[in-house]
């Protein structure tokens, strides 16, 4: 049994080391009495025994179901992101009466005690994105917010009752294939589930506290102030603030997943907290530990593996079969042609083909038959474009180089517009949408020839 009855915990993967480290600082400031943890989505080497700050936390240690094919069909985001019910739950296991988890773009300005006291009266603690409507045509919009997820995640509290531990077993029956970044779908990583939680289980709070959860989605509504050196937000103390999407060397944007502020036009005080919160993540090797490449993130044979490998992997059956107990271990299978009814030796269809085609719109719009009438087209692209646009390494692509020579392609001019329409029409902003369809006429058009697309 811990000495302590609250664990507090992040998750990272090694290029996240410095701003973990710069919120595990601020919880042993300002929360001493709980115990820190870190669970690293990664290989340890090179990473520091910090000891004193922080317990090291391993996968091993989570008996993850499937653990090879798990950490295979996620992203390092979706990963990362996947494990959070099951080391909760192995907190929980170890002890502990109350477990707590900040993403680690997080910093703690004061001690909790309005969580500590949400704790003792209930079991599962979340805080919402948005506690008063948003107004404006920018982003994140409301419907945005819809879906992605009502509550933030990278923040969430338990206390340890047989209601809780139902919902992280129930969390991590979702997670162990869903915690997947498929907005379309409405899917976002862990996110989307915990709609349910206030209805599926007993005893939920919602935090509405202004002080907790500062961040980009919800500053149009909070006020931050200094005063006699306190920050404040909407005259509270402030708890944390929630640096989520913030470039640490370039700050200036505030957010890369929003529109509506930037270091410009933000109060003095948030320029403030800004700038001391990224000289204190540069200060813990922030520009070293960025750099150092993902333990997942390659095949056995030291090749890269894109995104739209994993997806295509997760979604394809056959895949996961051939691929057997280590996916790792197969990356000539992503090279293998597409069992689909025809076939063309001079133009095959690989796996990798597919994968990339799967996960862009804009491609599904244009070459919407890649097994048929648009096989020709798409595989030119492919070869042309898929290391570019993709950052594809040239495993994927070196054995089709030398099948065909490649030749402008045409395009017929209701085709092209209507291809340009339907993928403007899925990826595009409204406004954005307007004016393509106002300035591609048909007359226009006519005069575009598409070289190798």
């Amino acid at each position: 049994m811990p000495e302590n009855q609250t664990a507090v915990l992040t998750i990272i993967s090694r290029n996240y080391y410095g701003m973990a480290k710069t919120l595990l600082q601020s919880l042993k400031l300002h929360q001493p009495d709980w115990d820190r943890y870190l669970l690293l989505v990664d290989e340890w080497e090179g990473m520091p025994k910090d000891t004193n700050l922080w317990v090291p936390l391993t996968l091993d240690e989570l008996m993850l179901p499937d653990m090879k094919k798990m950490l295979f069909r996620y992203t390092i985001l979706e990963l990362n992101t996947a494990v959070k019910p099951w080391v909760l739950h192995f907190l929980i296991k170890k002890g502990y009466k109350h477990v707590v988890y900040f993403d680690p773009d997080i910093c703690v300005y004061r001690s909790l005690v309005e969580l500590e006291s949400a704790l003792s009266s209930n079991d599962i603690v979340l805080t919402p994105h948005l506690t008063r409507p948003l107004e404006d045509d920018r982003k994140p919009s409301e419907l945005d917010i819809l879906r992605s997820g009502s509550y933030n995640l990278g923040f969430v509290a338990f206390t340890s009752t047989e209601n809780t531990k139902r919902c992280l077993l129930w969390w991590q029956s979702k997670l162990e294939y869903g915690a997947v970044v498929d907005l379309e779908n409405g899917m976002f990583n862990d996110q989307k589930w915990c709609e349910l939680l206030p209805s599926l289980f007993e005893n939920v709070h919602i935090l509405r506290n202004p002080a907790y959860n500062v961040a980009y989605w919800n500053l149009a509504h909070r006020t931050v102030e200094k005063n006699d050196d306190k920050y404040e937000v909407n005259k509270e103390p402030l708890a944390f603030f929630h640096y989520s999407g913030l470039d640490i060397e370039k700050p200036h944007a505030f957010s890369k997943h929003q529109d509506r502020f930037t270091l410009g036009n933000v109060s003095k005080a948030v320029r403030e907290l800004v700038n001391m919160y990224s000289k204190a993540v540069l200060a813990n090797g922030y520009a070293e530990y960025i750099k150092i490449p993902y333990a997942f993130g390659c095949f056995s044979n030291e090749v890269k593996i894109p995104d739209a490998c994993r997806v295509i992997y997760r979604n394809t059956p056959s895949l996961i079969k051939a691929c057997g107990e280590n996916p790792f271990e197969c990356p000539g299978i992503f090279r293998e042609e597409v069992s689909c009814g025809t076939k063309d030796n001079k133009h095959p269809i690989l796996y990798v083909m597919k994968a990339v085609w799967d996960v862009r719109s804009d491609l599904q719009a244009f070459f919407p038959r890649i097994f048929d009438e648009d096989r020709v087209a798409y595989y030119q692209w492919f070869m042309a474009s898929a290391k570019r646009d993709m950052d594809l390494p040239n495993y994927f692509i070196e054995q089709l180089s030398t099948n065909i020579e490649l030749q402008p392609l045409k395009t017929k001019p209701k085709r092209l517009r209507s291809c340009l329409y339907r993928a403007a029409k899925r990826l595009l902003p409204r406004s954005v949408k307007r004016m393509i369809k106002r300035c591609l006429p048909v007359e226009v058009l006519r005069r575009i020839e598409i070289k190798y697309y």
